[in-house]
């Protein structure tokens, strides 16, 4: 019964008087693996951390042959920062079996945060090999790729994940970045006007689809996008300042280049670039050769 009562509390979401029934029925019959084990599962999920290890460790000394009593440890060990041992577990846990989804990810997270890209590409090899639409590690398989700069595959990899419904704004940003290293530059501002609608004010995306504008000779659009930049910065930088700058050159309008131009070397007086630029600038402005 209490068993039954702690399902339905945990079921509607009443942790506390679910964590109260499991206890009762695991003291009622302490030697129900599959009990001790849902009982944990909740201890951890509610960070009831140093309880959840105890019976982890109890249910692995039982049975050190199921796989998801190494992973589950090693799941609260890693929130209690000890990653070496948490590692360790989801290491079992794969040895124990190979196809294991979750210690695979782990895993492989941690290999990423490592740089160890031949240790994760074994691994991403093995776990999508066994599963192909696995979303997570497909990400990982695309963000190693990418920080190897090898764009043409990850481009690949991140569409994988935009087929399989990932539309996030960390894809298409990446996508943008990878496009753009590419030349792609047409398939680049799609993916930065996806990821601007995810965060339409994020300043830093609407300097660089600005940017990108350029590169194609759109100027118009180049000045919309810096501007927007611009004005929701709280500290424009000289470097933004100089890009609008030589966007009005673009545009023929030398006395908003000089505007611009001098706003940078306010931002930056060692800017030697802003400085030559607005000598360079006043020199196609002035017509008559003493005003030059």
């Amino acid at each position: 019964t209490n068993y039954r009562l702690a399902k339905a509390y945990n079921a509607i979401g009443n942790y506390d008087k679910s964590l109260e029934n499991f206890s009762r029925a695991v003291e009622n019959n302490n030697q129900n693996s599959q009990l001790q084990y849902e009982y944990a599962k909740l201890l951890s999920k509610v960070k009831k951390n140093r309880e959840a290890v105890i019976i982890f460790n109890t249910l692995k000394a039982k049975d050190s042959t199921n796989p998801n009593y190494h992973y589950e440890l090693g799941v609260v060990l890693e929130r209690l920062s000890q990653e070496t041992d948490a590692q360790n577990c989801f290491k079992k846990a794969f040895r124990i079996d190979s196809t294991h989804q979750k210690a695979i990810y782990k895993l492989s997270r941690h290999s990423l945060k490592n740089k160890a890209f031949e240790r994760l590409d074994t691994l991403l090899t093995v776990g999508l090999n066994s599963y192909p639409k696995n979303a997570a590690l497909i990400s990982l398989k695309a963000q190693s790729l990418f920080l190897q700069n090898d764009y043409t595959k990850a481009i690949v990899w991140f569409e994988n994940l935009l087929a399989l419904g990932d539309k996030s704004q960390f894809v298409f940003e990446k996508l943008c970045h990878a496009y753009k290293k590419e030349l792609e530059y047409e398939k680049a501002i799609e993916c930065m006007e996806q990821a601007l609608l995810f965060e339409p004010k994020n300043t830093e995306n609407l300097f660089k689809l600005g940017s990108l504008y350029q590169l194609i000779n759109d100027y118009k659009k180049a000045e919309k996008y810096i501007k927007q930049a611009l004005e929701l910065q709280d500290l424009p930088l000289d470097r933004e300042y100089s890009k609008l700058a030589t966007v009005y050159n673009r545009l023929e309008k030398p006395q908003q280049a000089l505007i611009y131009f001098k706003k940078a070397l306010k931002e930056n007086p060692k800017n030697e670039s802003a400085k030559f630029f607005i000598v360079l600038t006043k020199a196609s402005y002035y017509k008559d050769l003493q005003s030059k």
